[in-house]
């Protein structure tokens, strides 16, 4: 995604209360004023600058796509601009109606018409839609003759955007390319990806390498045990192994990701039996090959980290090399121990 060169061509706000608290609407009937060249370089910040990640979702719904209301609203001002304030309504409208958990805070809700988004290598334009429920509080000092007046003032930080999506006009039938910044993590704000949008994973590089990762993670620290003899310096190697192939191939094999990692057959097949529940569980399909996303490993690289934990005294972080690595029993002291061989001390 690159905003460089993108414009903002229409604005409005609008107040969303909270539907549970009959809090109501208040809506607006002309475009954001924007006082002046600051305010814009500001509010442009506040609306994009939360948008790092080249993570995209589409509009869903499980019946049809054309009953998912913000999908059709969007489409509308996509093919209508001059209906945007109409459409920003209904937008409005339905947030209210969702907005029913005792937690959710009354906010203001942004409607932007983007231009010229640049999105991989198309030019497009895009509909972004912000929610502000946080307000900071800030002093304000104010020269009155000889001396300062502290004020204090609440407002909005420009660089943490509560709630927000981008949808670009692209992929239309798919449901369009959207990305998302959500930062609230509490299970009140899923209603905001969830029941307002109606958001699912694009299926590209991002989510399966993402994806994978976390299934590889899961059945290493959490499977693997269980199915074989393996102690923790032998689990950080499986760990290490796989953390490599995602960093030195640019195309996923999982042939030859398995053959690679679990160097026992029946290590594959237990990894491969895990992989089908982890997908009826979790109700979506990994492909067996995928260009890997670098942005991703490089991440969530540092969550596999091969670290063995030692009471609250002791990490040993493992980078290779485990028959280095020698592990016993103390009768004297009643305690287990790690030996460790090496050549140079740094």
């Amino acid at each position: 995604m690159d905003f460089s060169n993108s414009t903002i061509f229409k604005s409005i706000a609008h107040e969303v209360g909270n539907k549970f608290r009959d809090e109501g609407i208040v809506y607006s009937y002309n475009d954001i004023e924007l006082q002046d060249n600051d305010t814009q370089i500001l509010f442009t910040r506040y609306l994009l600058s939360s948008f790092k990640d080249d993570e995209f979702y589409n509009f869903s719904h499980p019946t049809d796509l054309q009953m998912n209301e913000v999908y059709v609203y969007v489409s509308n001002i996509f093919q209508k601009p001059d209906e945007f304030l109409q459409q920003s309504k209904n937008i409005a409208l339905h947030l209210y109606n969702e907005s029913t958990h005792p937690k959710i805070n009354k906010g203001e809700l942004y409607i932007v018409f983007f231009k010229e988004c640049r999105i991989e290598d198309e030019i497009v334009d895009g509909i972004g839609i912000f929610k502000s429920e946080t307000k900071d509080s800030y002093l304000k000092a104010r020269k009155q003759e000889d001396n300062f007046i502290l004020i204090s003032e609440k407002g909005v930080n420009v660089d943490k955007l509560d709630k927000g999506c981008i949808i670009f006009n692209t992929n239309k039938k798919d449901g369009f390319k959207v990305t998302l910044v959500n930062s609230s993590r509490s299970e009140d704000a899923q209603y905001w990806k969830e029941r307002f949008l109606q958001l699912i994973p694009t299926n590209d590089a991002y989510h399966y390498t993402k994806n994978y990762l976390s299934l590889t993670k899961e059945f290493i620290t959490k499977q693997l045990a269980n199915d074989f003899d393996i102690n923790n310096a032998e689990k950080a190697e499986v760990l290490n192994k796989s953390v490599a192939y995602f960093k030195n191939n640019s195309q996923f094999s999982e042939k030859q990701f398995a053959s690679e990692v679990f160097t026992d057959p029946l290590m594959a097949n237990s990894f491969k039996q895990f992989k089908n529940e982890y997908q009826q569980e979790r109700e979506f399909d990994l492909t067996d090959d995928f260009e890997i996303s670098q942005q991703v490993v490089k991440r969530q690289a540092r969550a596999l980290k091969s670290v063995i934990k030692l009471d609250k005294n002791f990490h040993i972080y493992i980078h290779g090399q485990t028959e280095l690595i020698e592990k016993g029993y103390d009768e004297i002291t009643g305690k287990h121990f790690y030996k460790v061989f090496f050549d140079n001390e740094s």
